[in-house]
């Protein structure tokens, strides 16, 4: 009898010591995890202004022009566009968000100038440059350029200018009570793509990506990673909600394109000059494309958006910026999304057009 406690309370003590093994193993690689973070976040704000602001990298370099840029992400199929209209030779880095590994292609010295963990990142000799739109007008004044994707005319000038605030809501932030910043309308209706190009990772990589790329941790806390599956998409009405009325802003987006292309009768949205709103415009009817949304778009009483839609995706910046870019990921995810549309009607209701 005494021995057979004495077994009990041996099997006892040995799940006790166990379960405390286990949960100190948890706390170990919990704190690592937010010492991590930490780490880089005081690594960041300790930079000063002036080493932001004149960022210098090692000339040892020998291509004038580098890229460090996601092969998915809108601002940099946008810039790569803008590089190839001017006519620029650059060297291009992909930094995939699920590889930690194409993190190592970027230099200690420029990973520590980077902004709040954002690409594109562009280099001309020894100058960095961050941010889309200051990027584009660096490009742009580069006396290589000869004033190309700049407007010919003054109507043009000033169309410019209004298409360049129509843009800004496009890409305007909008807040949700619980799910924080959610980015833009063009980020809003990306998601189903989002959510399709992550059913192939499984938990244990995304942890990973997040404890070794800075760049994965933004696009990882996103309600992407909420809908790993497809059909999980419609079940919360405030995604589902939040995507109606990004769609909506595409589409008056899109109408004021039919208008303004019938108003000028020319080939371009401000008129005889392809410009940057060329470019903004050539990345989100591609990425429409991609979500399986574009033709029903086009079709909806927009004869002149469709005749349009087929002048950019016969340039040869489109070819080389972005088709070129699109692995076997984007258009297997393509693929799941046409599939999830047949096979469930409420789905295929939401990514159909209103009007």
């Amino acid at each position: 009898m005494s021995a057979l406690f004495l077994q009990s309370g041996g099997r006892e003590e040995l799940l006790y010591m166990l379960y405390i093994s286990i949960l100190a193993i948890t706390g170990i690689v919990i704190t690592a995890l937010i010492y991590r973070i930490l780490t880089d976040l005081s690594g960041a704000r300790g930079l000063n202004v002036r080493a932001r602001a004149n960022a210098l990298i090692p000339s040892y370099r020998s291509q004038e022009w580098e890229l460090y840029n996601n092969d998915f992400a809108a601002n940099s199929r946008r810039i790569r566009v803008c590089l190839v209209e001017l006519g620029i030779s650059y060297k291009n880095h992909n930094i995939d968000m699920m590889n930690p590994k194409t993190t190592k292609s970027i230099p200690k010295d420029v990973l520590a100038a980077v902004p709040n963990n954002r690409l594109p990142i562009l280099r001309h000799k020894d100058q960095l440059i961050f941010g889309y739109e200051r990027q584009v007008e660096y490009i742009i004044n580069q006396p290589i350029c000869e004033q190309r994707l700049l407007p010919l005319k003054q109507n043009e000038n000033q169309r410019l200018e209004s298409w360049q605030e129509r843009t800004l809501l496009i890409d305007q932030t909008v807040l949700l009570p619980s799910l924080g910043p959610l980015g833009n309308a063009l980020y809003v209706i990306s998601l189903p793509l989002l959510s399709a190009l992550m059913e192939k990772g499984h938990v244990l990589m995304m942890i990973r990506s997040f404890w070794l790329s800075r760049f994965a941790r933004k696009p990882l806390l996103t309600p992407a990673l909420k809908f790993r599956k497809l059909a999980n998409f419609i079940d919360d009405p405030k995604i589902t909600g939040l995507f109606e009325q990004a769609k909506e802003s595409i589409e008056r987006y899109l109408d004021d394109a039919e208008n303004s292309l019938i108003e000028h009768g020319e080939d371009w949205l401000i008129g005889e000059t392809f410009s940057q709103i060329d470019i903004e415009m050539m990345v989100l009817l591609d990425r429409l494309n991609s979500l399986t949304m574009l033709e029903d778009l086009l079709n909806a009483r927009r004869p002149q958006l469709s005749l349009y839609w087929q002048r950019l995706s016969a340039r040869h910046s489109y070819n080389m910026a972005l088709t070129k870019y699109d692995g076997a990921s984007i258009k297997a995810a393509t693929a799941k999304i046409l599939a999830a549309r047949d096979a469930n009607n409420e789905f295929d209701e939401l990514l159909k057009v209103n009007h």
